[in-house]
């Protein structure tokens, strides 16, 4: 199973968006990575697949620099599922998510093991009724189980995962937030934003948030809940419920806090 490390990595597009970051990541891991929109997430993570380059430092997967591995070594590492994905092309569910075993084998048809691996993917994102329907009949919901699928059949070392319980219902992002732990427990490294804080403190993880170009990692949820990192980072006041349940009760800019 795959090691991620992170050596003082400043990531951006047009300018940084996050600076001087570090982390090393191992096998069975879930890191969540929280912030504002705009402050840096995504790019984070393309940056960590390598399809963004680091504006500094490196990525190293089992201590070979992401950016160096040809496609076909970096998508036996590295599964990407982003946070939203235009399908413009007749494919049914089952032949979208049987698109993560491209290049998996040497054979140019589709192998008993594809199939297989398609198959016991769709029925572990609950998307195995969907898959002789097509993907542009799917409501959004739908469509992102089916790309979850896609991500699973790839059989992947590191799952990244940008946003995966948006446009789910509840149960289908309790599913997804169950599928991440089950996923960990096999020896995957998971790397997932989510935008509601709430479904971050559920997950056995490791957090980070992203506040002023600077990330900061959390390794327990009492670590959280001592600092002052959740007003920090989205600029409201919070109250805490229980460890893993907090309620935004009033805005910062509103009340005048800091």
């Amino acid at each position: 199973m795959a090691e991620v490390v992170l050596q003082d990595v400043t990531v951006g597009r047009d300018g940084e968006l996050v600076g001087s970051v570090s982390l090393e990541l191992g096998p069975g891991q879930v890191f969540v990575l929280l912030g504002p929109n705009g402050s840096g997430k995504s790019t984070l993570l393309q940056t960590l697949c390598g399809i963004v380059s680091p504006l500094s430092g490196q990525v190293l997967i089992d201590g070979h620099p992401i950016g160096a591995m040809k496609h076909a070594e970096r998508s036996r590492k590295v599964a990407w599922v982003p946070q939203e994905e235009f399908v413009d092309f007749g494919w049914t569910a089952r032949e979208f998510a049987a698109l993560g075993r491209a290049g998996l084998s040497d054979s140019v048809f589709e192998t008993r093991t594809d199939q297989d691996a398609t198959n016991a993917a769709l029925a572990l994102c609950d998307a195995e009724h969907l898959a002789d329907r097509q993907m542009n009949e799917l409501s959004g919901g739908e469509r992102q189980r089916v790309r979850i699928a896609r991500a699973v059949a790839q059989d992947a070392e590191i799952l990244v995962l940008d946003e995966p319980a948006s446009q789910l219902d509840i149960s289908h992002v309790l599913a997804v937030l169950e599928l991440i732990e089950k996923l960990s427990a096999a020896g995957k490294t998971i790397i997932v934003t989510v935008h509601d804080v709430n479904q971050a403190l559920r997950l056995n993880a490791r957090w980070g948030f992203i506040n002023k170009k600077r990330l900061e990692v959390f390794e327990s949820l009492d670590e959280i809940h001592a600092s002052d990192v959740l007003p920090r980072t989205y600029g409201a006041e919070f109250r805490v419920i229980d460890s893993q349940t907090v309620v935004a009760v009033s805005s910062c800019r509103t009340t005048g806090s800091k």
